[in-house]
């Protein structure tokens, strides 16, 4: 009897018609290297999702493609992978996902423009993440502070000013 994590056996359950062999296949933390880019372009959503899930190798444009695709709350567990996509998701600035626009914070070549923009996006989530930016400009951040939906993501602003800080622990009654 073969044991599921004999490579062969993996290799076997990634080539049917049937998906859910696929899907078994791309779950599988021993699936081997080589069917990785075949159930990386595999039709079936699922596929290529549990793939990203469960495959180290999955490849950085799969992982972006499911978290844009995915409608599942779960689709930012695959950001800390270090094969995620960090250049170029400025591109996501349009898109009318704010859960698209909040990514372009992640791509270090984002200008500081961008990021100020988008500070002020109608999507609370977005302005949050951007007041987590330290391209942000500080008079940005400090508006804000002012805002209910973002005042504690700008207190943690990196580029939060000492005296900012100490009025707000002063406002708090910390001395």
């Amino acid at each position: 009897m073969q044991s599921l994590t004999d490579p062969v056996l993996m290799r076997a359950c990634a080539e049917p018609a049937h998906p859910g062999m696929r899907r078994f296949a791309a779950y599988s933390p021993h699936l081997p290297g080589d069917p990785v880019a075949r159930l990386a372009a595999d039709e079936d959503f699922a596929v290529r999702m549990l793939l990203c899930e469960n495959h180290p190798a999955a490849p950085g444009d799969l992982l972006l493609e499911a978290l844009l695709a995915s409608p599942f709350i779960t689709r930012f567990d695959q950001l800390p992978q270090p094969q995620f996509p960090r250049a170029g998701l400025a591109r996501c600035a349009e898109s009318e996902d704010p859960g698209a626009r909040l990514l372009v914070a992640r791509d270090p070549e984002a200008p500081a423009e961008l990021i100020e923009r988008l500070s002020h996006d109608p999507s609370a989530g977005v302005r949050c993440v951007m007041a987590g930016d330290a391209r942000l400009p500080v008079g940005r951040l400090l508006e804000l502070l002012d805002e209910p939906e973002t005042v504690g993501a700008a207190a943690e602003g990196p580029a939060l000013p000492l005296t900012a800080m100490e009025a707000i622990l002063a406002a708090a009654g910390i001395p």
